[in-house]
């Protein structure tokens, strides 16, 4: 199975299942999410391969040029992760170089996670 497939199947969970949270529902941020990841070049969309997700037991580590897109790819792969395979926010470490990093990364993840799931997640700095 491929990118491709998992964004023609959009049928997660019925949207009259799910629970209200703030600005966002999970069928709501899959949807979105699904659309934005058509949306990246192939290299990009390469790391987010369901694949990677279920066989690496090792942490991912990503390096770039700047304006490659690392956030973007980043933010895309934890919301997948977390909306496709149901992964627990609280096993996911993420760590920038800047305060200013950490806050955007929950900025662009609040398209698409709730409010609950973003709180449990960890990100921060290393400084």
């Amino acid at each position: 199975m491929n990118i491709q497939d998992l964004m023609d199947n959009k049928n997660v969970t019925s949207s009259s299942k799910m629970k209200k949270h703030n600005d966002v529902d999970s069928v709501d941020g899959y949807q979105l999410l699904m659309e934005d990841i058509e949306l990246l070049n192939e290299e990009q969309r390469g790391m987010i391969d369901e694949k990677r997700f279920l066989t690496e037991k090792t942490p991912i580590l990503l390096i770039a040029c700047a304006g490659s897109g690392k956030t973007r790819v980043v933010v895309l792969m934890i919301a997948y992760m977390v909306l496709k395979y149901k992964c627990n926010p609280l096993h996911f470490y993420i760590s920038t170089f800047t305060n200013a990093g950490s806050e955007e990364m929950k900025t662009r993840l609040r398209k698409y996670l709730t409010k609950r799931q973003i709180t449990e997640l960890i990100i921060g700095t290393f400084h």
